[in-house]
């Protein structure tokens, strides 16, 4: 199955970033950097990184947060790395609530040796906030309907 065989990839868990970081943990590829576009799915529809708040985001002033996957030949390399596999941007400190949810969606090709989530902190930094990342197969959608009967 490869590298998305457990489910339960972790890149960071209630990690606290009050100023930009990389998630503490990053995931190796079977890509290198002679042969940047070897998928890690092995034929898998591609899985998603889902970015979790714990504690939410504060700070004195105004304060956004880019997420990113990204992706490097060396686990030294991805903080600076412009090779972005996903990611939103500027996402307000009122936006990061605890709760709030990301799933970015993993390209097929792209990789290189190490994976991993960046957080970058503009305007900041922050006073506070904890986030969890990791790899999940699929995400789940969860509706509430007023009257279920109306569904048909």
């Amino acid at each position: 199955m490869g590298y998305f065989q457990d489910i339960n990839d972790t890149f960071s868990t209630a990690q606290a970033v009050t100023v930009t970081a990389m998630a503490t943990n990053c995931i190796p590829t079977p890509a290198s950097a002679t042969n940047p576009v070897v998928s890690p799915y092995n034929g898998a529809s591609a899985p998603y990184v889902s970015v979790i708040v714990g504690t939410a985001a504060t700070a004195v002033g105004d304060a956004t947060v880019d997420i990113e996957v990204v992706t490097a030949d060396t686990e030294a390399n991805l903080a600076a790395s412009t090779n972005i596999l996903a990611g939103v941007k500027a996402v307000p400190k009122a936006t990061l609530v605890a709760g709030y949810r990301v799933d970015l969606r993993l390209p097929e090709d792209g990789f290189r040796a190490v994976y991993g989530v960046r957080y970058t902190v503009a305007t900041g930094p922050l006073t506070a906030g904890t986030f969890t990342s990791f790899v999940a197969p699929t995400i789940t959608v969860d509706r509430t309907y007023v009257d279920a009967s109306a569904i048909l």
